[in-house]
């Protein structure tokens, strides 16, 4: 038992029957802890590095770990990444990732899309219990809505084990995938349009990733542009949010017209549910929308 609790620390897989189901809720059905997808923010940390899966050098198996991540990214939209085993022989796997800029600083946000995946705050996702009987997992990752410092590097680690129940004989892989963002013009200067003379093509939000405490509020500012970065007066701006996020926030007002500068103000306060919401911004007349993260901490 002094073993067992040692090793709950780490993604630990153990092949077994229904009659031992409760040893593996308590080996990985909460996946690993944050900071083993052997990145520079994490010192090259995995759970071979860390005394727990360590029998074998990393990425010393026979299978393939792999990432699906496109090359290029839009700022504000979201990213499917696929990570997957193949020429795998096991029936329990897990991974964990993350997301660094240039300067080796955790950037955009991750989301799981079912239960086979869960994160924490968004810089790391990793497999649940359910996930764990997969060896290919779908996530998405929420790039930011400004300028990153390219590239985006996906960082990832996986554990392909052996089912013998413990921490011995398990093979640990990792790989990388970079990104870097789309082609976007540059803005020209211009002089202060005259009010409703500009024709709102653009919208875009002041911050695409914010951190409230339970109850507490902050204000993003929704900008609608035009052609040669005009502000658009006057449009009306609506602010949504999905189910999941009226369960942990508050935004208001819900909608609202553009001021002389192009500009709107929402306030969004966190409710007494932590984990992480989305709002999403709309202008009439403009094709594309701005997105808002909000992760909600209790403390």
């Amino acid at each position: 038992m002094k073993n067992f609790f040692k090793l709950s620390a780490c993604i630990i897989f153990s092949l077994v029957t229904m009659g031992v189901g409760v040893n593996v809720a308590y080996s990985y059905s909460s996946g690993p802890p944050d900071g083993r997808t052997g990145s520079p923010a994490d010192n090259g940390d995995t759970c071979a590095s860390t005394q727990c899966h360590d029998s074998f050098e990393v990425n010393s198996g026979s299978a393939v770990f792999s990432l699906s991540v496109p090359s290029t990214y839009t700022p504000g939209e979201e990213v499917e990444i696929i990570v997957s085993f193949t020429n795998s022989t096991t029936s329990k796997h897990g991974f964990q990732l993350s997301a660094l800029d240039a300067n080796n600083e955790h950037v955009g946000l991750f989301n799981n899309v079912d239960n086979k995946t869960q994160t924490g705050e968004g810089d790391y996702i990793s497999h649940t219990l359910n996930g764990s009987d997969d060896s290919s997992w779908s996530v998405v990752w929420i790039a930011p809505s400004g300028a990153a410092d390219d590239p985006v590097t996906i960082y990832a680690a996986g554990n392909e084990a052996n089912g013998n129940e413990t921490n011995k004989g398990d093979y640990i892989y990792t790989t990388t995938a970079t990104m870097i963002a789309g082609a976007v013009a540059s803005p020209t200067p211009t002089a202060t349009p005259v009010p409703g003379s500009c024709e709102a093509e653009y919208i875009d939000v002041s911050d695409s990733k914010i951190k409230l405490l339970f109850e507490e509020s902050d204000e993003v500012t929704v900008m609608v542009t035009g052609d040669d970065d005009c502000a658009a007066e006057g449009v009306t701006v609506t602010a949504s949010l999905n189910r999941k996020s009226k369960k942990r926030i508050e935004i208001s007002p819900e909608s609202t017209a553009t001021d002389a500068n192009g500009e709107a103000v929402f306030t969004i306060t966190a409710k007494n549910k932590k984990g992480n919401a989305k709002v999403t911004f709309k202008a009439d007349g403009v094709k594309g929308k701005a997105k808002t993260v909000v992760k909600v901490r209790k403390k």
